[in-house]
């Protein structure tokens, strides 16, 4: 049986179905933080030295959230990622402001 009538297998529900709800305040937060993360990496790769901080900021608040996130799904390779992240940022501002 073939068509759009036809009746998927688990493997293919799984695949196309999300983990997560929608419009939750988890999704908002996803969302934002990878916008957040894009724009950072937008002034990192613009080459303007004037915008160094503002990209280890908003790489920092991007990463923040994502981590919360990653805490809200209990999902522990993200909180990896983004709490070694956040933490190495963290030590870029700090060097930018106090060396």
């Amino acid at each position: 049986m073939s068509g759009p009538t036809a009746r998927r297998s688990t493997s293919e529900q799984l695949m196309t179905t999300p983990q997560h709800k929608r419009y939750t305040t988890d999704w908002y937060v996803k969302w934002l933080a990878s916008i957040v993360i894009i724009v950072a990496i937008s002034l990192r790769s613009s080459g303007v030295s004037a915008f160094h901080i503002w990209d280890l900021m908003l790489s920092l608040l991007g990463c923040l959230l994502w981590l919360w996130v990653a805490v809200v799904w209990k999902d522990r390779a993200l909180m990896l990622l983004n709490g070694s992240a956040a933490v190495v940022l963290f030590g870029g501002v700090l060097q930018y402001y106090f060396a």
